[in-house]
């Protein structure tokens, strides 16, 4: 079957959740779809030299830490905890976890501009306990699997983890009333009054001391005796993202997530302090946005992030569409499709499903000049495609021609959520009318007279134009792949440019320009290049 082809409707591109596409594809696809960007080193994750992947919306983090996943449990030697922040950490956790913040001067070195440090409450104590639990109540449900010896330290730990989820539930922390945390006694049984000390138990009461029992078993985690066997234990955390339902409610997870970090930071330190093999690993994906609102919040993770994370990137400066990963990352998953049913020809897979130009351009350049340089988009705009294309085996113009219209609409909705924490549903509409028709490139000053216009004609426009002020607009929009500057080169955010120049000339990123109606001047865009 070497010179067949797939109907286009049999080619799978994947989903713009991993973890859908995990349940669809099984585990053995997954792991041959998954393509291994040369950004980072997987390795230096299964090695412990790195455990932070962080990266932007979209780029791949979920798929990274699902495809280790997969190849770690496929060794009955590896006992992997998928963990999702987002998901699995409910708001009633997350008020309790808030209940549990202490008053602290733990995270003073981590400090970087705050008037007052008194003032500063974490719960990196509430999170170290929670996922010293998590392992140590999955190493007891994997029965004969053993990574620590069961000595007093190992029968200490355990009791205390027992005394507060004996139910068996993933809860974070139990209620806490004034400090103080319900236990269960009997999970107690034997436990040395010098431990009942330390802790602050009050027997009559069944109430230990929340923040002293934390510390505790943080002690006892870190002096933990290993036996020799070759099992591993893998924490993966996912999701680490912040709400966007509210600002309250993304200034809360801002603590919390910050806070997370930290905790994974110190567990991961006790564990290479002990033993350059320590058994134990946890890691974490983050996104890029969380580091930037942690760090303008007076906190610097950066460090630990930097010493120990590595960034997913796809956009390569300088270099050719023809050396993109993301096209590779296409090409990768046409050759397992047709893997699948036999076929094993060695023509240019692309070309065989593609054209060789669209609109004018290279079909690669093509494709790539409509996202944001991150598999979801591509991911997205081939599976609009495909729903087009019919019983077609190959892509054509017209193919994409019919599909903009839907991917540049799904493309500015995901963006719109991103925007809903800072702008009410008014100020987006009010955002839709300040650009829909709009000529590009445009200038401050053209922006300036549409507002001035249309909140003539209209009140949302008009109070949008009173409460925000137009350059702080323009930041937001530049900050998430809306807007960038025209000229030799094109600057945007997701080009690793770190500013919009608000004076200079200024356009709307290609992929969003269908939903916007705008009207393009070929003559002054024809030498822009990304």
């Amino acid at each position: 079957m070497n010179n067949s082809k797939l109907p286009l409707k049999d080619l799978c591109f994947g989903k713009t959740d991993a973890y859908n596409e995990l349940l669809e594809s099984g585990a053995e696809l997954f792991e041959r779809f998954f393509w291994q960007n040369d950004q980072y080193s997987i390795n230096d994750f299964l090695k412990g030299s790195k455990y932070y992947i962080y990266g932007d919306k979209g780029t791949g983090k979920t798929a990274f830490l699902k495809y280790l996943e997969c190849i770690l449990s496929n060794d009955p030697e590896n006992l992997v905890i998928p963990i999702r922040y987002k998901t699995e950490i409910g708001s009633d956790d997350k008020k309790i976890l808030q209940r549990a913040a202490v008053t602290t001067n733990n995270i003073k070195e981590e400090v970087a501009d705050i008037s007052d440090i008194s003032e500063v409450k974490d719960c990196i104590a509430s999170w170290q306990l929670y996922l010293i639990s998590r392992i140590i109540k999955g190493l007891k449900h994997k029965g004969e699997y053993q990574i620590f010896e069961d000595n007093k330290e190992y029968s200490t730990l355990y009791k205390l983890i027992e005394s507060i989820y004996a139910d068996e539930s993933h809860r974070i922390i139990p209620q806490i009333n004034k400090g103080m945390v319900s236990v269960n006694l009997s999970a107690l049984n034997g436990l040395s009054a010098t431990v009942g000390l330390e802790i602050g138990l009050e027997k009559e009461q069944k109430r230990v001391n929340y923040q002293k029992l934390a510390k505790k078993v943080v002690d006892l985690f870190s002096v933990l005796n290993l036996v020799s066997s070759d099992n591993s234990v893998w924490v993966l955390f996912d999701e680490l993202e912040l709400s966007v339902q509210s600002k309250k409610m993304n200034n809360r997870d801002i603590t919390l997530v910050r806070d997370l970090i930290l905790a994974i930071e110190r567990l991961n330190d006790i564990c290479r302090n002990r033993n350059v093999s320590f058994p134990v690993h946890i890691i974490a994906s983050i996104r890029r946005e969380v580091i930037n609102s942690v760090y303008t919040s007076g906190y610097e993770i950066n460090k630990p992030i930097e010493d120990f994370g590595k960034e997913i990137t796809w956009y390569i400066r300088g270099g050719s569409y023809e050396d993109s990963p993301l096209i590779s990352m296409i090409m990768q998953r046409i050759r397992v499709c047709e893997e699948k049913v036999g076929i094993n020809g060695n023509e240019d897979l692309w070309y065989k499903y593609f054209p060789r130009t669209i609109n004018g351009l290279n079909s690669k350049e093509y494709i790539l000049r409509y996202t944001w340089h991150r598999p979801r988009d591509i991911v997205r705009m081939l599976n609009l495609a495909k729903e087009n294309a019919g019983d077609s085996d190959c892509f054509t113009q017209d193919i994409f021609d019919a599909t903009m219209r839907s991917y540049s609409e799904k493309s500015w909705n995901e963006i719109a959520e991103e925007l809903s924490l800072i702008y009410d549903s008014d100020d987006l509409k009010a955002i839709k009318k300040l650009f829909t028709n709009i000529g590009v490139p445009f200038t401050l000053g053209d922006l300036n007279d549409r507002l001035k216009q249309y909140g003539g004609l209209y009140d949302y426009v008009k109070r949008f134009n009173e409460r925000h002020q137009l350059i702080s607009v323009l930041e937001q929009l530049f900050n998430t792949g809306v807007i960038g500057n025209s000229g030799q080169r094109m600057r945007f955010k997701f080009l690793k440019d770190d500013d919009l120049d608000p004076i200079g000339k200024m356009i709307i990123h290609t992929p969003l320009r269908n939903y916007f109606a705008v009207q393009t001047n070929k003559k002054d865009e024809v030498n822009n290049k990304a």
